[in-house]
């Protein structure tokens, strides 16, 4: 199977080119840390005493000791090359996190080695922290791994753990810990994942090996659940699912009275040039803010000519300004924006729903952008409205099955233009296939191209209200700003 990343544009891959690499330590520096380590009884106290390792682990895992920082050092290798050091303050004070790690350095998997072994064995445990891996391994358990840094840092590194049939996840004993290690499970596939968990009063694998052995934990590994289990199955669990979701639904300023549902459908059209592209990109961005993973599938401009259209947008620049920026201008603009969670793709439609799913669980994808539905669509059989009916179900469903929300971009039928009677304004009826679209879709959004600098967003399907706005647009950078706030006039209607 293709890896993710070969078949996925990042930001940073957009924005930095092959030019765009990762910082990395140097073995130099770690064996002065190591030098450090031997030299710092507290240090070492530190990790044989509040940690429980023995030498060998504390040498196996190259460990050191940072002095400036009053930190151990725990360096992460990648296909046994040093890649990032991290730092395990050893008193934070105050607000201090315990955790920091090198800047622009890559993330990773601690202990990969744990891969290989659990590939023979057919079977990886998934602790939570790096002692807790550590702990672990100087038990017996030498398939175990970390997530890089901390439990909420996966990445494509989840790539290696799909071929492994069984996934032990043993997370910390709190609630946390719980609803972390199920999060985990749905993105590297819940049926075949299974919860590890720790006797009362045991916080981790670190503090469980301080007093049990391999033994103690084969036998936590036999009693551990399915992650499937956790689902529920009666009104008494529906009604107490109901009552602790309190979260708000997402809003976002250009999507005006609509509130957004992890599975919602929103279909935007409009006649052609009304903005639909610049409109999704500008969705886009703002779900990016919010720190919400996207996938944008480009069909009809490609990869690089929407990519740069959505850099433009993200830096507020126009095309003119990107040519003349200089070398330090780039720098700084791509530290700003590098780790922007906003992906390119251009899968085949066969593909499509594969790779969403991949992308969900390797990148943590919660929207997807279609650009639009009609290129999706094009070259397959049947007749243009029965296959935009059949391709919209199939988004509809994946987006209800995988909780993910789906943006698509749409045409009108027909052609909008000044005549006789004046500038006509597209409806929800005039979109090809708009039977299809007004049944499966939460929300419609109707575009039209006021003037050169505004842009009409007519909600016409809504679960709440249908509103109607009128936005500033600099259409040179693409930047969709603030409504206007002035009253409709007759021919807006």
């Amino acid at each position: 199977m293709q890896k993710i990343e070969d078949r996925i544009t990042s930001v940073k891959d957009m924005i930095g080119g092959s030019n765009r690499q990762y910082i990395k330590p140097s073995p130099e520096r770690l064996d002065f840390f190591k030098k450090e380590l031997n030299e710092n009884q507290e240090a070492i106290d530190y990790l044989k005493i509040e940690r429980g390792l023995a030498e060998d682990t504390i040498k196996y895992f190259s460990l050191g000791y940072d002095k400036e920082r009053n930190a151990i050092v725990i360096p992460i290798f990648k296909n046994k090359e040093l890649i990032n050091l991290r730092y395990r303050l050893v008193a934070p004070t105050g607000k201090q996190s315990k955790y920091i790690q090198e800047k622009d350095a890559e993330v990773w998997i601690y202990h990969e080695q744990g891969i290989d072994t659990g590939l023979k064995k057919s079977a990886v445990l998934v602790v939570e922290g790096e002692f807790d891996c550590m702990s672990a391994w100087q038990a017996g358990i030498k398939n175990v791994v970390s997530p890089a840094s901390g439990k909420d840092s996966y990445g494509v590194w989840l790539e290696l753990v799909e071929a492994i049939p069984e996934v032990y996840i043993a997370y910390d004993n709190d609630k946390a810990g719980k609803e972390a290690s199920g999060k985990f499970a749905e993105r590297i596939g819940i049926e075949k994942c299974k919860e590890v968990a720790y006797p009362e009063g045991i916080k981790d694998a670190n503090e469980f090996f301080k007093t049990k052995i391999k033994s103690d934990f084969i036998e936590l590994i036999k009693s551990a659940r399915p992650f499937y289990t956790r689902k529920y199955n009666d009104l008494f669990d529906i009604v107490n699912l109901l009552r602790e979701d309190s979260e708000e639904k997402l809003e976002l300023d250009i999507l005006p009275d609509v509130k957004l549902t992890p599975d919602h459908l929103t279909s935007m059209a409009g006649a052609t040039n009304a903005g639909k592209t610049m409109y999704a990109l500008n969705i886009t961005k703002r779900l990016a803010e919010k720190g919400i993973p996207t996938l944008v599938l480009p069909y009809e401009r490609g990869i690089q000519t929407v990519g740069a259209r959505f850099i433009q947008i993200l830096l507020e620049r126009t095309e003119e300004e990107m040519k003349v920026m200089n070398a330090e201008g780039w720098e700084k603009m791509i530290r700003k924006v590098a780790n922007t969670p906003v992906y390119f793709s251009l899968p085949k439609k066969d593909d499509f729903a594969e790779l969403v799913i991949r992308a969900k669980r390797i990148l943590g994808v919660k929207a997807v952008v279609i650009d639009h539905l009609d290129y999706m669509i094009r070259g397959g059989s049947g007749t243009e409205e029965s296959a935009i009916r059949t391709t919209l179900h199939e988004i509809k469903a994946l987006a209800i099955e995988h909780q993910i929300m789906m943006f698509v971009v749409t045409h009108t039928r027909r052609v909008h233009q000044a005549g006789s009677e004046g500038h006509k304004k597209p409806t929800l009826h005039d979109i090809r296939g708009s039977t299809a679209i007004e049944q499966d879709s939460e929300t419609v959004v109707m575009l039209d191209k006021v003037s050169d600098n505004e842009l009409e967003v007519d909600i016409q399907k809504n679960k709440g209200k249908m509103t109607k706005k009128i936005y500033v647009v600099d259409y040179t950078t693409g930047v969709i700003g603030n409504a206007i706030d002035r009253a409709l006039s007759l021919d807006d209607f």
